[in-house]
Formats: structure tokens, sequence, C-alpha cells
């Protein structure tokens, strides 16, 4: 858990370096071939609210919980989901 403070590419080696400041505070470079930066989701309490006044059941991660082949279907009849409270894809 951390920010990364850059992402350079490692003239020689073509790999991408890292730097952030760990968890403990230490400045820290890594060099990596491949790099995934993601963003955490969370559903909002204003969205979990609603989704109960509505009756709209959840998945174990809080988000709308949907049939497989039916994405954007919800619990209740006639309401749809999409975007981040669809969870993420």
């Amino acid at each position: 858990r951390c920010r990364v403070g850059s992402v350079e590419t490692d003239g020689n080696s073509h790999d991408l370096r890292l730097r952030y400041v760990s968890e403990q505070g230490r400045q820290v470079e890594e060099f990596f071939d491949l790099v995934v930066l993601s963003v955490g989701l969370q559903t909002p309490p204003e969205a979990l609210q609603l989704a109960e006044t509505l009756g709209i059941s959840l998945t174990a991660d809080r988000f709308a919980a949907t049939p497989d082949f039916a994405p954007v279907r919800t619990s209740r009849e006639g309401v749809f989901t999409c975007g981040a409270f669809a969870g993420p894809k």
C-alpha cells in the first residue's frame, strides 16, 4: 500500500523503474518488466443505503449482484445497474 511517485523506463534494459515511499516511510526504487497500476473501488455509503431501500441484493464485495448472462439486471425487477456500482470489470 503506497502511492507511486514515478515510473520511468530504464535506458539500458527497458525495464520500468518505480519509485515510491513504503508504508514504513522509506524511499524505495524497484525495477519491473511489467507494471499494472490500479485504483481500488469502494461502494459509497449512500449507494449502499439506496440499494437497501430498493431491495437490491449485493455481492460480498458490496457491489450490485447481477446474473452472469445479464450483467446489468439487479435482483429488483425493472432496476438496472451500470458503471462503478456494477463492480470492477
